[in-house]
Formats: structure tokens, sequence, C-alpha cells
């Protein structure tokens, strides 16, 4: 499982006005040892473990985006933990296309 959410706050008991011991942040990948409705137990493989909300959860999923004509060579703003590939067009010599990564 993995956050999907932008910050996710890590109880130390199960309720929303336990104590925060940490924060894990969009993407993190956590193992859900328990799950008790409103609340899971999780932890991540360095350790931290704790009480974080189980709607906060959900399956990793590797997205690719196409992007638009239109924001082709543009700077734009990617959320923390996106993944970038570049691909580079070169044009041949017999006018075929390539494209490469």
């Amino acid at each position: 499982m993995m956050i999907v959410t932008s910050v996710a706050d890590v109880r130390k008991e199960p309720r929303s006005d336990a104590e925060r011991d940490s924060q894990f942040i969009y993407g993190e990948e956590v193992e859900v040892l328990e799950n008790l409705g409103e609340f899971s137990l999780v932890r991540k493989k360095n350790d931290v473990q704790g009480y974080v909300k189980t709607a906060l959860l959900g399956e990793y999923s590797r997205r690719l985006f196409k992007l638009k004509k239109q924001f082709r060579n543009k700077i734009m703003a990617l959320p923390f933990g996106s993944y970038v590939c570049s691909l580079l067009f070169r044009r041949r010599k017999n006018n075929s296309c390539q494209w490469t990564l």
C-alpha cells in the first residue's frame, strides 16, 4: 500500500485527537499490519510505525501521463513523488523518426 494524499499524520493511538508521532508523504510505501476500520496500523521500511487513517491509503499504481502538444517543452508543477520520463525525438537521414528514452 502507499500514501495517496499529500501528507498523512501518523498517530500513537487509533484516534484523531491522539498525539502525532510522525508524518508520511504522498507515494511512500507502507505495510499494513492491522486494519481497524477508520484507522490502520502501518509500518514503513525504516521501522516507523503508527496509526494512519485508512482512507489515506491506496494501492500502488504507476501513473503515466501523456502531455498534450500545448504543454510540451514548458515548465510544469508536478506533485511530490512524481516520476518524469523524457523522450527525445531524433530525425534520421531517411526522414524516419526514432524515439529514445
